[in-house]
């Protein structure tokens, strides 16, 4: 395709090229060839300007397919966003807000604003894009189904997990119906959930639906996928959770030994894993392979983000913990509350809820006034994100009897 697309664009005459560059550069860059999609666009925009005003629709074409460009890049959501907000408001001028063109722009514009952690602001555009497509392409269509998937998605990111959830049930409804339940259009919503449920404290839930995946995966793919690694992860720390210690050891080291070996394996999924077995090796008492595990995560760069930062210094801690060491325990799990905080906000659910290990400690040691009204005011910022009968909200309970 690297090869073909190039050679095709040859074939149009000067007047129709704006088109087929722009269409080859966006082929490129959803494929994450964005290097090699940059001069298309580039080459785009150049006859574009020659041929069109600023205001034609063939210009909003392009700020739309320069965003979707730079929404596929690292830290390019300031350049995307500023060509969605153009492609909008061109498309709105001249053909109006509901139509497929618009709603495109603005599924871009939401992706942006997600990538720059704006989930309030994003939230109430994603519906908005999330409700045209359902009106665009009817109920179950694949375009259906992904606006409601990112209205999820951004819903899922700001912590409102509870409203989250019956999204992504839909989106699984919707591709049950149009393709069935055992295919690879079900997985993604269901890799979503299986995440949400995690976080919510539905572990068995959680374990189940990563499960199925992962046999979705074995018996439609030659390899494991990256998502098929993910779903293994999520399912050996639900096992871990769960307290099924000896398959969540098993588990987990193999999702490593597999993201590790696979080339194409983002640094911080394998932080993810590390610190997901050395939580294991903690709780089996395996405190030397924990340390050795936390300490070379630590030299990671790919965990200096503060919200992995705090992941990894709130393990740290409950080995601290573990060893029956009060005192540092206590300081790091302060360190990883305002790791937490300056990763997500203060009043992010993730960064409420990193508290709850240091409400388990002030029980342990004799605190136990101090842990009720810390798991209280844990209880009152979470109600959005947790399962009112999943192990989160009963542990939460049980600090505060």
């Amino acid at each position: 395709l690297g090869l073909v697309l190039p050679a095709l664009v040859l074939l149009f005459d000067d007047e129709a090229r704006p088109h087929p560059l722009r269409l080859l550069g966006v082929v490129l860059a959803v494929q994450g060839n964005t290097d090699a999609a940059r001069p298309f666009l580039d080459r785009a925009q150049v006859l574009a300007q020659q041929k069109f005003a600023d205001n034609s629709i063939e210009s909003a074409k392009l700020h739309l397919d320069f965003a979707r460009y730079h929404v596929q890049m690292d830290g390019g959501w300031r350049e995307g966003e500023g060509h969605a907000r153009n492609a909008m408001r061109i498309f709105a001028e001249k053909l109006g807000r509901e139509h497929n063109l618009y709603v495109d722009s603005l599924e871009i514009l939401v992706l942006a604003l997600g990538s720059s952690g704006r989930y309030e602001e994003g939230i109430p555009l994603a519906r908005e894009m999330s409700e045209k497509r359902a009106k665009l392409y009817g109920e179950f269509s694949n375009q259906n189904s992904f606006g409601i998937f990112g209205y999820a998605r951004m819903l899922m990111r700001a912590g409102r997990r509870l409203e989250a959830m019956p999204l992504f049930e839909r989106c699984l409804v919707i591709q049950e119906k149009i393709d069935g339940r055992a295919t690879l259009g079900a997985v993604q919503p269901m890799l979503n959930l299986a995440e949400l449920k995690l976080l919510a404290g539905d572990y068995a839930r959680a374990l189940a639906l990563a499960n199925e995946v992962r046999e979705i995966h074995r018996k439609l793919l030659p390899t494991p996928s990256q998502d098929t690694l993910y779903a293994q992860f999520i399912a050996g720390r639900a096992e871990r959770l769960l307290g099924r210690l000896i398959n969540a050891e098993r588990t987990t080291a193999d999702a490593l030994a597999q993201r590790e070996k696979n080339t194409t394996t983002a640094a911080w999924r394998i932080v993810q894993s590390r610190l997901e077995l050395a939580a294991v090796y903690r709780v089996l008492k395996k405190f030397d392979q924990a340390d050795t595990l936390l300490t070379a995560i630590s030299a990671n760069p790919a965990a200096k983000a503060p919200e992995r930062a705090g992941q990894i210094v709130a393990e740290q801690a409950r080995v601290a913990q573990a060893k029956g060491k009060f005192d540092d325990a206590l300081k790091l799990f302060f360190n990883a509350e305002a790791l937490y905080s300056q990763g997500n906000g203060d009043n992010h659910p993730d960064s409420w809820l990193a508290k709850i290990d240091r409400a388990e400690l002030l029980v342990k040691r004799g605190q136990r006034a101090a842990a009720q009204n810390l798991a209280r005011e844990i209880a009152s910022h979470v109600k959005a994100a947790i399962d009112a009968n999943g192990e989160i909200a009963q542990q939460l309970a049980r600090l505060q009897a």
